[in-house]
């Protein structure tokens, strides 16, 4: 008995001296909190996430930090007991919103959770003990709809021991994850070049979240989804191996069958919660998975070609947005043009492409293209022996905001050997995107049109769609439009694919989908996408379109407005009817949402970008599956085998900056050769050497030809008759910020001009003469001399082009052939009238205030008076808009918001149709009688968003009645 009590005693009198060290503290918000994970904004010390107190469903507290789901606040500690503290809750400065919970981890296990949390809770004490633990995690996980409003507080978060003070201060750190490194769930780090960790993770979080069922019915292949037979990443990587197995025809190879056999047998007996054995059955199944995808006979080719790039940190002003990603001043060091040699061999080879260059011509011969340089966009040559690309100097002076030749991007074309650099484009101008086309001319992307974007708080210049001559003469613009347009590429047609952003008195959020033209330009037209109704029914802005090799299908990343090139994988069926959502459309990668209409921009996983098809399964990809649209260059992409059944291979990582934009280094098809019919970017002939054109003598007109108006998307009342088609041109917008100046009521609306009309036959048809290289839209004038029908897009001519359509709003579909020649075509085309004073271009001043003075100004001026009704005249001088332009608001018909509009007109359904002041003014406003021209006016003003400037410069003359032309059409 004696010896089985000592050593209790002595364990009590251990205790009782240890209750006698003091109890030491060390408040969390004493640590350096800059290294933690937050949601949004930046932790906070003894404030919320927002800088307000701490104060949680009315109980303030001194001390704490401020948090932001998801968000992880990671501690080292030393190897001593310890306790935990602190009372958690969402702050109550966004009121009764937030949901968010709050979890605590202990070396990777989880030892208490609050559950979810609204602000409309109490705080909970959360308390718990450990001993010699090496690492502590504060989690806050957001709910299933977002991290909106998730302000969570670690109120009064503290850790004690009973000890040495010094132990707490030198023994407990926050931890931050560095370059290469990856966190996971519990707190651990993972190296980022542990593939087979990093992607063990990264399907278990993506089978905790699932995949909507609405999402996953629009996935090409069901593969690869998600299964109720899934419990785990094993599960999954064997289940799509195996499909990607009988999919390339290996059924029947004994080797791989057993072993695909034998590894789905041990799954079996694995019990699913032993972790470790399952780790370790994955990695034998992902080296399977390899091996299988390796024997794609597709993979006819050896080497791969890439760039190296950084993803640009936030916020929009360092090119973190679809625009401003492209602009040379927010290109960073780092990177380069890469061939991955041997590809899918043992042992790849990396090698620098332009190592050893020089380029040979121009400002820049004798410099180097090294990695001081940003790179964008590379593109074979159909023999595959040349690249072309954009690249742009970042050691000199970064002038943000300021275009210069040495601010921007210049495109380039080397020889795959390296030999042969030379620089094609110069000036101070952004040139992207360059595409080889069929007749030997070279399409990309430059700013040399003119113009700025509308809705943006910063100069962001348009970009479109030009060509040049393969050794960069003849530099020739093919679309005028007036906003951005983005990467063509070359269907299996011969035609150029590409994606416009086409808002035609709509909102910036709408309308950047894929289009196509001929390579001279002509007939553009939208693919799909155009007009959606609503945001969240399909991608917002799809990139990087190509074409599928012997397809009609294109493949395209979905992105967002608010973002860079990456997000989703989309294949596109052009052939499919577009139901304005997601009919012509599938998702090849359907665990990643759409960014910005199904996650959050700035913020958000954006986890694929720039396919590159190998059919209509199998492409070349970059991947990066911990990306966050607000990440910058700590995001990571990869280059990947990626197929439709969800199995991604790695091929190539540099845990330093992403590899971007992979491409087959292999000769391809030429696609056919379609004719030029346009006077401008002829294609040389072999041996021909290339002389300008004189300008002054091709034609400043084109001819549109109509075959029959009322062939319309959406029907006209029955009995309407159209008189004649009004031309309205749409200006590029010549000041750099978003509204400033506003040019109406409408929130960020272009400006324009009214060009005429040109009359429409009986049988609906029109023939007339455009001005070529000026974007216009087209408005169906009834008989009464109202719109019944309008474009929300637009379109143009070349010199010498001859365009022809169905109807209005006609459709690729089904356009119908005309059994007879329709009669407008068998008569000269007619050139356009003006109409009337005050349109060209658009005057309230000129076209509407004269109206107003003749018969209400007066009147109305008396009744205001005795505050009977509102003033007409022009109020105070040097006032922005007129008082009575103001005042005629509520009766005016216009188009507002800046960020979602109505994407369609349906007829009699807008303008003056719609307008409150128009029934006024037909059935006569007291005794006030228009004239058949003042009611023209009135009508013209309606229909045309009732704007009050029609340029966007020299306001002042354009208030005092002065016409005013624009100086940049």
């Amino acid at each position: 008995m004696k010896n089985s009590l000592f050593p209790r005693l002595c364990l009590l009198i251990a205790y009782a001296v240890d209750a006698q060290e003091p109890t030491q503290t060390l408040h969390v918000d004493q640590l350096d909190l800059s290294v933690t994970e937050c949601g949004w904004k930046q932790t906070q010390a003894r404030k919320s996430v927002e800088g307000n107190p701490i104060v949680i469903n009315g109980r303030k507290f001194e001390r704490g930090v401020g948090h932001h789901a998801p968000g992880r606040i990671i501690l080292s500690l030393p190897p001593v007991p310890l306790k935990f503290s602190a009372w958690v809750g969402i702050n109550d400065e966004v009121g009764e919103n937030g949901h968010a919970e709050f979890l605590v981890y202990v070396d990777g296990k989880l030892l208490w959770r609050s559950g979810f949390m609204t602000g409309k809770d109490d705080a909970k004490l959360c308390e718990i003990s450990f001993e010699n633990a090496r690492r502590l995690m504060l989690a806050v996980d957001e709910g299933p709809e977002g991290y909106g409003h998730d302000h969570t507080d670690w109120a009064d978060a503290k850790i004690e021991h009973q000890g040495q003070r010094e132990v707490l201060t030198q023994g407990v750190k926050t931890v931050a994850k560095t370059a290469g490194q990856v966190l996971d769930d519990t707190g651990n780090l993972i190296d980022r070049f542990d593939e087979i960790a990093c992607e063990f993770l990264a399907l278990t979080r993506e089978l905790k979240k699932g995949i909507d069922p609405k999402k996953a019915s629009q996935a090409l292949r069901s593969e690869a989804t998600f299964l109720p037979t899934d419990r785990d990443p094993v599960d999954i990587v064997l289940r799509r191996t195996r499909t990607l197995h009988n999919d390339l025809h290996l059924a029947g190879t004994p080797v791989l069958d057993a072993a695909l056999d034998a590894l789905d047998a041990k799954s079996k007996e694995i019990p699913i919660d032993d972790v470790e054995a399952r780790k370790s059955l994955f990695t034998e199944a992902v080296a399977l998975r390899k091996e299988t995808a390796l024997k794609n006979p597709l993979l006819n080719f050896r080497d791969i070609v890439f760039i190296k790039r950084h993803f640009n940190p936030e916020p929009e002003t360092q090119g973190n947005h679809m625009c401003d990603q492209f602009f040379g001043f927010h290109g960073r060091p780092g990177g380069g043009l890469f061939i991955l040699e041997d590809a899918f061999g043992a042992e790849p080879k990396l090698r620098n492409v332009l190592e050893s260059s020089v380029i040979e011509n121009g400002r820049l011969k004798g410099t180097k293209l090294d990695s001081t340089w940003a790179f964008l966009a590379p593109e074979l040559s159909f023999d595959g022996k040349k690249i072309l690309f954009a690249a742009a100097d970042t050691k000199t002076p970064r002038h943000t905001y300021r275009w210069d030749e040495d601010n921007c991007y210049h495109i380039f074309v080397v020889n795959i050997d390296g030999s042969g650099l030379r620089q094609l484009t110069d000036g101070p101008y952004n040139d992207i995107d360059p595409c080889w086309l069929p007749n030997g001319r070279i399409a990309f992307i430059s700013e040399r049109r003119g113009g700025y974007g509308r809705c943006h708080g910063r100069p962001v210049p348009s970009y479109t769609l030009h060509s040049m001559n393969a050794d960069g003469s003849d530099i020739t613009m093919l679309s005028p439009h007036e906003t951005n347009e983005w990467k063509p590429s070359v269907d299996n047609n011969g035609m150029i694919v590409y994606t416009r952003w086409d808002y035609v008195d709509r909102g910036f959020n709408q309308a950047h989908h894929p289009w196509i033209t001929t390579p001279d330009g002509r007939d553009s037209r939208s693919i799909h996408g155009n007009f959606s109704p609503i945001q969240h029914s399909r991608p917002q802005f799809e990139a990087t379109i190509r074409a599928v090799p012997h397809s009609q299908k294109l493949v395209a990343i979905a992105t967002g407005h608010h973002a860079q090139y990456f997000g989703s994988v989309v294949l596109v069926d052009p052939n499919v009817f577009d139901d304005d959502e997601m009919g012509p459309v599938r998702r090849m990668t359907p665990e990643q949402l759409f960014p910005e209409v199904e996650n959050r921009a700035h913020r958000d996983p954006a986890n694929y970008g720039q396919p590159f098809p190998l059919s209509e399964d199998y492409f070349l990809c970059v991947y990066d599956p911990f990306s966050g649209q607000g990440n910058g260059p700590a995001n990571n992409y990869g280059i990947y085998l990626l197929d439709s059944f969800g199995n991604k291979v790695l091929l190539y990582r540099d845990a330093t900056i992403s590899a971007q934009c992979p491409l087959a280094l292999r000769s391809r098809p030429i696609p056919p050769i379609l004719p030029h019919q346009t006077l401008v970017g002829v294609p040389l002939q072999p041996g021909q050497e290339f002389k300008p054109i004189d300008k002054n003598s091709l034609p400043k007109t084109g001819i549109v030809g109509l075959t029959n108006v009322y062939q319309s998307r959406h029907p006209f009342p029955e009995g309407t008759k159209i008189k004649e088609l009004r031309i309205v041109q749409l200006l590029p917008k010549t000041t750099p910020f978003a509204h400033n100046p506003a040019i109406g009521y409408g929130d960020q609306k272009g400006a324009r001009q009214i060009l005429g009309t040109i009359p429409v036959e009986p049988d609906g048809s029109a023939y007339f003469n455009l001005p070529v290289d000026i974007p216009v839209y087209l408005q169906a004038i009834g008989e009464d001399g109202l719109v019944v029908q309008s474009m929300r897009s637009a379109t143009y001519v070349k010199p010498g082009e001859e365009l022809f359509c169905v109807g209005c709003h006609d459709q690729r579909y089904d356009a119908p052939r005309p059994t007879s020649v329709p009669t407008a075509f068998r008569r000269d085309p007619s050139d356009i009238k003006r109409d009337v004073e005050g349109t060209h271009p658009i005057s309230y001043p000129l076209l509407v205030q004269p109206v107003l003075d003749r018969h209400c100004a007066e009147c109305h001026e008396k009744e205001a008076v005795a505050g009977k009704t509102f003033h007409l005249g022009r109020g105070k001088p040097n006032e922005h808009f007129f008082e009575s332009y103001k005042n005629l608001r509520p009766y005016a018909f216009f188009y507002n918001d800046a960020a979602w509009t109505e994407a369609k007109t349906f007829p009699d359904k807008f303008g003056a149709k719609a307008s409150k002041l128009w029934p006024l003014l037909e059935k006569g406003h007291y005794d006030v009688s228009l004239s058949p021209e003042e009611k023209r006016r009135m009508a013209v003003w309606l229909d045309n968003n009732s704007d009050f400037y029609g340029s966007y410069e020299n306001l002042e003359r354009q208030r005092n009645g002065e016409v005013v032309p624009p100086t940049l059409e």
